[in-house]
């Protein structure tokens, strides 16, 4: 539950093709509406979404198909949405990079999701990379240019593991991770170190930058 002021602003999803830990949970709230418990147990065409709607989907299907062989752990995270007053680049930044450490946390292997190029510049710095065999692509249906790549969540480039590694240890220590105008400086700080005593705390930053600018 929602603590204080605070409100529901975005969202972003992982599909797993083994399935979830809040299945049930998901099940339990859909069953109360029968177009949400059709949808949420109707047999899915193929094992991650973008393979039935990405125009270059052969390469991906192949990719996919080599990493579970392996006995890799692969989803699909995707639909990245905030709403019109908090659509920043700082807050698509920290979502992604919060939901990539939450997946490390989930022993995820490789995940596999599409994006327009705009779009790119916030998964390469986690180390995703175009698919091989592929390119500039579509979603079909929509018309909506695309690329699909692949992260590899065991292997965080260097650059970005102080960041990843600190929004980790705040989901693991508080259950939570943070977001203020000091992100992601603050992950350098007490924020970031894993040894916050409490779920609730005001940032040291956010304090030095309100008195700085009052």
């Amino acid at each position: 539950p929602f603590k204080g002021n605070a409100r529901f602003v975005g969202s972003l999803r992982a599909v797993d093709p083994d399935g979830s830990p809040r299945s049930a949970a998901v099940l339990e709230v859909a069953a109360k509406n029968p177009s949400c418990l059709e949808a949420a147990t109707r047999e899915q065409r193929t094992p991650l979404p973008l393979l039935s709607y990405f125009s270059q989907a052969p390469p991906v299907q192949q990719l996919y198909a080599e990493l579970r062989a392996r006995g890799r752990k692969v989803v699909e995270p995707g639909r990245l949405a905030l709403a019109p007053a908090y659509r920043t680049r700082g807050r698509a930044r920290f979502m992604i990079s919060a939901t990539f450490a939450a997946l490390r946390l989930f022993r995820v292997d490789e995940a596999l999701l599409t994006c327009t190029p705009p779009q790119e510049r916030f998964y390469f710095p986690l180390g995703f990379e175009t698919v091989p065999g592929t390119t500039l692509g579509e979603l079909s249906g929509f018309g909506i240019p695309a690329y699909c790549l692949v992260g590899y969540a065991r292997g965080v480039p260097e650059r970005a593991q102080p960041l990843v590694y600190s929004l980790e240890r705040d989901i693991v220590s508080r259950g939570l991770c943070c977001h203020c105008d000091s992100f992601p400086a603050c992950h350098s700080s007490l924020c970031g170190s894993g040894e916050s005593s409490g779920r609730e705390f005001f940032c040291p930053l956010r304090a030095a930058r309100i008195l700085r600018t009052s």
